[in-house]
């Protein structure tokens, strides 16, 4: 082996950790904030290497990451898995849509301090109050009543909607959501009697 064959290899070789260890000191910050509150409880060192058991689920550590996503980009994430979803069960996948745009008009209206219109939290009351409250446009206000009554219709007849209706949809609701994320202009607002 000559000297440059050795160095290509040592290189090669040491490729890796240095990128783990480069890696591990850039997250070094949000790899703590995650785990400072999980405690060890395993430990295990053998001839396969080291293994690290912690009390917190990975499914609570995930839930955390996306939660610290910006909204927009939580949004994207779940509106991809739900693509992936209506692949399978359509029809599922577009009552789980309605319930995301569902959660933003509620977080909305929390966010703007508008009053419900009635006790009932039904969609058309949630849309009616948000309109009425300025927080949203009467054609974003459309746009929600439609998905409002495309969501019925696959309720009724779950047989009938396709990958490609859900898809149809699904883009229909990243508009929606798009609408609900920008505040409406003073000029679009309602009237106040």
């Amino acid at each position: 082996m000559s000297w440059r064959e050795f160095v290509a290899s040592l290189v090669g070789s040491l490729a890796w950790p240095i990128a783990v260890v480069a890696l591990l000191a850039l997250l070094s910050g949000q790899l703590a904030g995650l785990l400072a509150d999980a405690r060890l409880s395993r430990l295990k060192v053998g001839p396969g290497g080291a293994e690290l058991e912690w009390d917190r689920a990975v499914a609570e550590v995930a839930a955390r990451s996306v939660r610290a996503l910006p909204t927009q980009d939580r949004l994207d994430n779940e509106l991809d898995n739900l693509e992936r979803m209506a692949t399978r069960t359509p029809g599922a996948a577009m009552q789980q849509a309605f319930a995301l745009v569902e959660r933003e008009l509620r977080r909305l209206i929390e966010e703007r301090n508008v009053d419900l219109l009635a006790n009932d939290r039904s969609p058309h009351i949630l849309i009616k109050s948000a309109y009425r409250g300025g927080a949203i446009t009467k054609e974003t206000g459309e746009a929600l009543r439609g998905l409002v009554t495309l969501r019925d219709l696959a309720a009724r007849d779950p047989s009938g909607v396709t990958h490609e209706k859900a898809a149809d949809y699904l883009i229909l609701v990243r508009a929606v959501l798009y609408a609900l994320s920008r505040p409406p202009s003073p000029s679009a607002r309602p009237p106040t009697v």
